[in-house]
């Protein structure tokens, strides 16, 4: 009996030990294996890393990634590892970015430096990077209004994106940034006039563009808005009703968002964060649900 027993016991032993290795590996890389496994990413010469390859890295790559851009010669590799900063929210890291950015005479390296800036620091990156938006090199003002377009907060990249899409003397800077704004549209051009946009001039004097229509008043944005939504879950069409809710301490805004077949959710500010801008032919409307990661983009015509 005590033979059998203990063949039992080994047994089981033997089982929990193999069941233990299956086990997916959850704990931290140690430091060396980080920096292999970035080795062995950028000697496939890929020009940016598959999927989510730095966010599964962890917090702990951090160091190493700084100390492999600070100690490579190489500008293929300071290229991937600006890359794998930028995914690194922390203040140093902005403060290295902005630095070697000021520094840079070439005008590649610069561009991604200035864009890695803009994405890990995003609202707290505005005010050095908008002179940089006037930059003489047309690539670095595009890749620059692309990333505060996709890193900065919309009620703060709005009215900067609508001040650049006015000014930018390149059509095809702004139908860039306009077609990658809405996938609904990447598959036909969209119009030349697209790019004139209502701005509110700074110092209060009329600005250049004579050709943008008037922006709405609250009454006219209140409704219906049919339009695309874009998240991590789906993308699709959308109808909303945009109203405000009278409240009387504090009147907000609502949304009722309804998917084709399914129920409507209704968010209340603050919520969601709502932007409009007006192009010669028609009103814009973007609304982000914060929580979701999700944004609306609709279009209405619009009349002279």
């Amino acid at each position: 009996m005590n033979v059998r027993m203990k063949r039992i016991g080994l047994i089981g032993a033997c089982l929990w030990i193999a069941w233990l290795f299956s086990l997916p590996k959850t704990w931290a890389l140690s430091q060396d294996e980080i920096r292999n496994e970035i080795r062995s990413q950028m000697s496939q010469r890929h020009p940016e890393p598959p999927g989510p390859f730095w966010e599964r890295l962890g917090a702990e790559a951090l160091p190493v990634i700084r100390q492999m851009y600070q100690e490579t010669k190489s500008s293929y590799e300071k290229s991937w590892l600006i890359d794998g900063l930028s995914h690194f929210s922390d203040p140093s890291v902005g403060e290295l970015l902005r630095s070697d950015a000021e520094k840079e005479q070439n005008s590649v390296m610069k561009k991604k430096l200035l864009s890695a800036y803009v994405c890990s620091q995003g609202d707290a990156s505005l005010e050095f990077i908008e002179p940089h938006l006037s930059s003489p090199d047309p690539h670095i003002r595009k890749a620059l209004a692309l990333a505060i377009r996709d890193h900065v907060s919309p009620n703060k990249a709005g009215p900067m994106l609508a001040r650049f899409r006015a000014n930018e003397k390149e059509d095809w800077v702004v139908r860039v940034l306009d077609e990658q704004a809405d996938p609904s549209l990447l598959k036909r051009k969209r119009p030349e006039t697209l790019a004139s946009v209502s701005v509110p001039s700074m110092n209060g004097a009329k600005t250049s563009n004579q050709t943008a229509l008037k922006p709405l008043s609250e009454k006219e944005l209140a409704g219906e808005w049919r339009g695309i939504e874009v998240g991590p879950r789906r993308t699709g069409k959308v109808k909303v009703v945009f109203y405000k809710a009278e409240d009387p301490k504090a009147p907000k805004w609502k949304v009722e968002w309804a998917i084709p077949g399914k129920s409507k959710r209704i968010y209340v500010q603050p919520e969601f964060e709502w932007n409009t801008f007006q192009t010669a032919q028609d009103h814009w409307l973007e609304i982000r649900i914060k929580h979701e990661d999700t944004v609306f983009l609709s279009r209405k015509p619009g009349k002279k």
